[in-house]
């Protein structure tokens, strides 16, 4: 039975960290604590809520639908508590937003560059799907986010940040791993760990797959790409994804190859056309481009 009065601010804060870094070890170096200590809070929440959040693989924390819901409202909950009493004030916050991947890939080191240049600079970095990032920016909940193309919303300014090809990100140990570039017919019968069926990039895949006459052998399905990778580290199977994404997940011996078909994804910084300040969003804009930059040249298609 859910205990929601043994849920503690210090429960929230474990469980913002480990969303908002992808990481429990990130997480207790946020905090300030031991890794031990962060899985320790998280299951205490779970308990409290009456509800499994994360599922665990190979050690890590991955998060289930109930943990995308649950976080809007810890976030709610935390910047109350950080009005009310005072924490970091010094200048409202800058709020970023994007899905966990760009956090981890461009916005993190963008906000290391900032917090050198900027003393004082108060940033708040939300999660959000694609979709949510870009509406949130349009109704001025959040300053600045990072989508995935296409982009078509009369209320923001989508200005472009890079485009990467698509990537096969497999075990190190793999057959297929000994390959510089991986076609849609060296991926039959392989078992395959894709993104959501009703994604654009699931469906340009499948296209390219059957175009060569391949079925898909899909063995799991989710919504993350850091998840996908989860299940590949485990040996369950490959995924594909764009090569920014991929990058940041090569971890637990994953490598990866390019996949022959020339499947694109277009980044971009987006911002409402009614921007409060301008001058310091072009600072951020800056700084994220120039994180994007390390990461070029990405393997070609």
């Amino acid at each position: 039975m859910a205990d929601t009065l043994g849920i503690e601010l210090r429960h929230l804060r474990a469980f913002h960290a480990v969303m908002t870094l992808g990481s429990t070890v990130q997480a207790a170096e946020r905090l300030g604590v031991s890794q031990p200590t962060v899985s320790r809070l998280v299951a205490e929440l779970e308990t409290a809520k009456g509800d499994r959040l994360f599922q665990r693989v190979g050690g890590r924390l991955v998060p289930r639908p109930g943990a995308e819901m649950l976080l809007a409202e810890v976030e709610r909950a935390l910047g109350a508590f950080d009005t009310v009493t005072g924490v970091g004030t010094g200048g409202a916050a800058l709020r970023l937003a994007a899905p966990v991947g760009l956090i981890t890939a461009l916005i993190a080191p963008a906000c290391q560059m900032l917090a050198a240049e900027l003393h004082g600079l108060r940033l708040a970095v939300d999660v959000m799907s694609y979709r949510d990032t870009v509406d949130a920016v349009a109704l001025g909940r959040v300053d600045l986010g990072l989508v995935k193309g296409p982009i078509d919303h009369p209320a923001i300014v989508a200005e472009p940040l890079m485009t990467v090809g698509t990537q096969v990100i497999l075990p190190g140990t793999h057959p297929l791993a000994a390959q510089a570039r991986i076609s849609p017919a060296d991926l039959a019968g392989v078992p395959l760990i894709l993104l959501g069926r009703s994604r654009p990039f699931r469906v340009e895949v499948e296209d390219a797959l059957g175009r060569a006459g391949v079925t898909p052998n899909v063995v799991i399905e989710t919504q993350a790409v850091n998840a996908a990778c989860s299940f590949v580290a485990q040996g369950m199977g490959l995924t594909l994804a764009n090569a920014l994404m991929a990058r940041s997940e090569l971890r637990d011996g994953l490598v990866a190859r390019a996949f022959t078909v020339p499947i694109r994804h277009a980044f971009f910084v987006v911002r409402s056309h009614d921007t409060a300040r301008p001058a310091l969003l072009d600072r951020v804009t800056a700084c994220i481009a120039r994180v994007a930059q390390a990461f070029a040249p990405l393997p070609p298609d």
